[in-house]
């Protein structure tokens, strides 16, 4: 689901936003709403659930949808023409001449979003997947 919120990030970090990006923020946004129900749905019967860690999912939840807010909000005229269906012209990616926070900006927070989002997901996974073969090993 990390992924499906990067993909509009970089996008809108890196490109003019038009109906194209829009559209692509939506769907991302629609995915990841599908696929956290299908998260709780899955995990629910196999493992409780505390109310903690439910609390902490319903905040990470609406952060998607706040960046889709302000996203729409900063680009307004942009999500008219969406809405309108005035799509001709705007489906297209253009490179932004000067991205947000300048030239530096992008590798700090890819930096930072590896170091503390990347690398400890993969690093878990590895545990994960370490545990499941040992115990395929010994029922064997």
């Amino acid at each position: 689901m990390g992924v499906q919120l990067g993909i509009p990030i970089l996008l809108c970090l890196n490109f003019k936003i038009n109906v194209l990006i829009l559209l692509i923020c939506f769907g991302t946004w629609i995915l990841h709403e599908i696929i956290a129900h299908w998260d709780v749905r899955y995990a629910s019967p196999r493992r409780e659930i505390s109310i903690w860690e439910m609390h902490a999912h319903n905040y990470l939840a609406t952060l998607p949808m706040y960046m889709l807010i302000t996203i729409v909000i900063i680009n307004w005229s942009v999500f008219l023409d969406l809405i309108s269906l005035n799509w001709a012209g705007n489906m297209n990616l253009i490179w932004l001449a000067n991205p947000p926070g300048g030239e530096g900006y992008l590798p700090i927070y890819l930096t930072f979003m590896a170091v503390l989002c990347v690398f400890p997901y993969i690093e878990e996974n590895i545990r994960c997947l370490r545990v499941y073969l040992d115990e395929q090993r010994l029922s064997t």
